[in-house]
């Protein structure tokens, strides 16, 4: 009772175990100095990339030149008549089975039957791959500005290393194009009284009807920095009176316009090198059967010895296999796996215990079966 006590706590223990923006522009009036803080203005409110909406991304890799190793391979060997098999170069830490070749494999009329297989370490390098990425931004204007480049990143199946790559712009197409009634800026004008405008170094008479700068559109354009085929000026109107700061005469006005607003579909391309790699590589050999059996036949003692021999290099595999799991489940939870080790530790301890103390219970005296006659009696003389 006691010992299947012990041994059933030993067993629970080693299952344990394992277990767009669109803002307003100032204008000012006379000085250069305000004129270029109206341009920088104007690129201040041109919208970051990040800004933008990023719809309808369309991410292709395709292979350059094929090289040894990135695909299996089932074909002639080196010498006449054989055929081999190898597998694609996988991670030293990747489980083999999905990689292992197939016991029989049918090809060009012919049935091919595995003889041996062996793995061996094998690098991967030289690979070569097109990359094509469309990214479609919404809501572009005049004064946007177009990303020359664009990052990616690529994961490199099937050792899930992930590198990024800055890809060069290819192509760009505008779509839905469309005026948008949403352009405004507005207009500082000083010395209002005198009823002059400097643009640049042009001077214009401010009209007095209600649109100050009829006539004047294309300078304003100007003025503010943007393309005039992107933009254009309705009309100007005064908002509120003169007014007085620091003894100069100032008043405000406003522009109203449309601006051209499309999507921009912008294609980017370039041919990238993923970086070398280090893993295995399984090397297969097969024989062609005979087309009128699909086993071929050998003698009882090569077949024994051959079945003999998978065996051991079965186990062998398997062996390092479950060495493996447990190194990396002692590399992932150390404390655990010593607590349970410790568990472990103890349960033994106990159970070579109680087994001793078991035998000790129940081993039987060894009592004499010798008849006792009692002292010897003297004979007579």
């Amino acid at each position: 009772m006691m010992r299947r006590r012990y041994f059933s706590a030993l067993m629970f223990t080693a299952v344990l175990v394992f277990a767009s923006p669109a803002g307003k522009t100032m204008a000012s009036q006379v000085s250069e100095n305000q004129t270029q803080s109206i341009a920088e203005a104007v690129n201040a409110a041109v919208p970051s990339e990040a800004e933008k909406q990023v719809n309808g991304a369309d991410d292709a890799i395709t292979t350059v030149e094929e090289v040894f190793g990135e695909q299996p391979y089932y074909g002639p060997g080196e010498t006449d008549g054989s055929y081999v098999y190898y597998s694609q170069v996988f991670p030293k830490d990747a489980d083999q089975d999905q990689y292992l070749p197939e016991e029989e494999h049918v090809e060009g009329g012919g049935t091919y039957r595995l003889v041996n297989y062996e793995v061996q370490e094998q690098s991967l390098s030289g690979r070569k791959k097109h990359i094509r990425d469309t990214l479609l931004l919404k809501d572009y204007e005049g004064i946007d500005e177009i990303p020359e480049t664009y990052k990616v990143e690529i994961a490199d199946n099937p050792f899930r290393t992930v590198t990024e790559y800055t890809l060069p712009i290819k192509e760009t197409e505008r779509v839905n194009e469309r005026w948008e009634d949403s352009f405004t800026f507005d207009i500082v004008v000083e010395h209002a009284d005198s009823g002059l405008f400097q643009i640049g170094n042009e001077v214009i008479s401010l009209n007095q009807t209600a649109d100050p700068f009829a006539g004047n559109e294309g300078l304003l354009l100007k003025l503010i920095g943007v393309p005039n085929d992107a933009y254009q000026i309705d009309h100007t109107a005064w908002v509120g009176n003169m007014y007085e700061q620091n003894g100069i005469l100032y008043r405000n006005a406003v522009a109203y316009g449309k601006k051209l607003v499309y999507d921009l579909e912008i294609s980017y391309e370039d041919v990238i090198t993923l970086p070398e790699e280090e893993g295995y590589q399984i090397r297969a050999q097969y024989e062609l059967l005979p087309k009128d059996a699909s086993v071929m036949p050998e003698s009882t003692s090569k077949s024994s010895g051959s079945n003999r021999w998978d065996w051991l290099k079965n186990l062998w595999e398997e062996m390092m296999k479950f060495l493996k799991k447990i190194a990396e489940t002692v590399k992932k939870h150390p404390y655990i796996t010593a607590v349970v080790f410790f568990l472990l530790f103890v349960a033994i301890i106990l159970y070579l215990a109680a087994r001793c103390r078991t035998k000790d219970t129940e081993e039987p005296e060894h009592v004499s079966r010798r008849w006792h006659r009692g002292p010897k009696r003297g004979r007579r003389r």
